[in-house]
């Protein structure tokens, strides 16, 4: 299990520089596969995700602010002991994911697709949401 913590970044290539313990900030990151990751204790803040998926990842007591995911997926992730404020989802699937003492707040999920249990989660914040179209018109 590859592990997101401290000075390396499996976000960027090692030749980036990205050397900043823990802070992903002002970054892109397009067309990649995450499988088995772990984030722990990290803050991630206005980054993009775009075409990203993640496989069975834990992001752990870690912080998400500012960050835009267009067009990811999330399989079988677990968020614990995470804040997620201020993010932007858009047309982005959360698939049999789980919240342990986490928050989202302030966050919008626009034309995303979600299982219950997610849903329930981000109802508790102030958060904006609006269903993938197609998911709306079958339930």
């Amino acid at each position: 299990m590859n592990t997101y913590k401290d000075q390396h970044s499996p976000f960027l290539h090692s030749n980036s520089g990205f050397e900043n313990y823990g802070v992903l900030e002002n970054q892109n990151i397009g067309d990649k596969e995450f499988n088995d990751l772990v984030v722990s204790g990290a803050l991630l803040s206005l980054t993009r995700f775009e075409n990203v998926t993640f496989r069975s990842c834990v992001f752990f007591a870690s912080r998400m602010e500012n960050v835009s995911f267009a067009n990811c997926t999330f399989i079988d992730c677990k968020f614990q002991f995470t804040k997620v404020d201020h993010c932007h989802f858009a047309n982005t699937s959360l698939e049999n994911c789980s919240w342990e003492a986490s928050t989202t707040n302030k966050s919008s999920f626009y034309s995303c697709s979600m299982d219950y249990k997610t849903s329930h989660q981000l109802m508790r914040g102030n958060n904006r949401i609006t269903l993938d179209p197609l998911y709306a018109e079958a339930a």
